[in-house]
């Protein structure tokens, strides 16, 4: 008797340390914000603490599919410095399959239980080439505590969505897709690479397009889920995004 109390004390005691280990330590207001930029604007995103003490955070950027011009005029910061482009990484010339992450890694200011660390994109966003949903993904870690945000980003040509209207010259069928999914595009796109792009922003197919007004894609060990396929032109940038869903 006494043997099996000793089990199930010692039963719990392990849920109790395990639970106490899960225990997060900060939160993030918006996994993904989304924006069309023009300008300098403000794009902000706060982590708040939810520890019992002051703590700082390594953070560093895991994934982006920004083109050139972008990759050398964009830069991060958090609530103790502002950094240059270095936190990107390492990328290659397009159209070639873009980006060695992640980049480099920084920590936060300590900042106090309850008070928020503000994180945000400082870029002058007119001279830059149109283009987009472009995205930036961040990886936030503090002890047992991880967590990601995104930053999705749009830029119109003079306030018109090359994007959005170059997307109705797009087709993609069938739509939920199981073994491989036919995307059709106008020739005038001019489209070099394909990328199958998940929700938080990871590339997980990058596909060479060898057909100037359509493709078959294989997505037969992708998981179930909703992705995104960008169509990129010889440049670099995105220049039609269309969402679809895989069913496995």
């Amino acid at each position: 008797m006494r043997r099996a109390i000793y089990f199930w004390m010692m039963g719990a005691f392990a849920l109790l340390v395990s639970n106490t280990a899960k225990a997060q330590s900060f939160s993030v207001q918006f996994d993904t914000v989304k924006a069309v930029v023009s300008g300098t604007p403000a794009l902000n995103n706060k982590v708040t603490t939810t520890s019992s003490t002051p703590i700082k955070i390594t953070w560093q950027v895991t994934y982006h599919n920004l083109p050139i011009d972008w990759q050398s005029a964009i830069g991060l910061c958090d609530n103790n410095l502002c950094y240059g482009n270095t936190i990107l990484g390492t990328s290659a010339t397009p159209p070639n399959p873009p980006f060695v992450a992640p980049g480099d890694s920084h920590l936060t200011d300590t900042f106090g239980v309850g008070n928020k660390c503000d994180f945000h994109i400082q870029c002058n966003f007119t001279p830059l080439s149109s283009g987009g949903p472009y995205y930036i993904t961040i990886k936030l870690t503090e002890g047992t505590t991880i967590k990601y945000m995104t930053y999705a980003l749009t830029k119109w040509a003079t306030g018109i969505s090359n994007t959005a209207n170059a997307a109705k010259e797009v087709n993609v069928y069938p739509n939920p897709a199981r073994d491989e999914v036919n995307v059709v595009y106008d020739k005038s796109l001019e489209i070099k690479n394909i990328a199958v792009v998940n929700l938080i922003g990871k590339v997980v197919k990058y596909y060479r397009a060898t057909d100037d007004s359509g493709a078959k894609l294989n997505i037969d060990n992708m998981a179930s889920g909703v992705y995104l396929i960008n169509l990129i032109d010889a440049q670099g940038h995105t220049v039609a995004t269309k969402r679809f869903a895989v069913i496995q």
